[in-house]
């Protein structure tokens, strides 16, 4: 009622949730700095926020991740479910008296 009493008619229509700014997104620099160290030497998300870290840029490593996914730069290791051949031991039951077979 508010909003159509502010607005009127235009108050009515659905708005948008989604924030309009996110504080904690890293710059873009970083960003870049992120995936031009990933397409350099191929390392996953741990190892270059090992390295980023040790140049002294401080990003957590599943911010790094995220960017990497974002980006399509992460490898779907198991695409499909593996599939495992068991083999079933013979139950035998032996009767006391009887003797084994060879």
């Amino acid at each position: 009622m508010v909003a159509y009493k502010k607005h009127g008619e235009k108050g009515l229509e659905p708005k948008s949730t989604e924030p309009k700014t996110q504080p904690d997104e890293p710059s873009i620099s970083v960003k870049e700095r992120v995936i031009e160290v990933q397409k350099k030497t191929g390392k996953c998300a741990l190892k270059i926020h090992w390295q980023l870290e040790k140049e002294g840029l401080k990003i957590h490593e599943r911010t790094v991740g995220k960017i990497l996914k974002a980006r399509g730069l992460v490898r779907k290791y198991r695409t499909g479910k593996s599939k495992y051949k068991y083999i079933k031991a013979e139950r035998v039951i032996y009767i006391k008296g009887d003797t084994l077979p060879d």
